[in-house]
């Protein structure tokens, strides 16, 4: 095998890595984009909740009080 044979194989294998490498990278990124979704998705329906619950805990205490 010539040398210019090997170093281009070589070159290849390190282009296939290094797309593996891209694609695993872009995978992370979408994941973490998702997380941060639903993190927020979470605090906007906790806050929600938290501010049907309010009225319901007021009249609670009246009628209990």
């Amino acid at each position: 095998m010539t040398h210019a044979k090997r170093f281009e194989e070589l070159i290849a294998e390190r282009t296939q890595t290094l797309n593996t490498m891209r694609a695993a990278i872009e995978r992370i990124r979408y994941l973490i984009d998702i997380i941060a979704v639903q993190i927020k998705l979470e605090r906007q329906y906790s806050n929600t909740c938290s501010e049907l619950q309010s009225p319901t805990a007021e009249l609670d205490d009246r009628s209990n009080g």
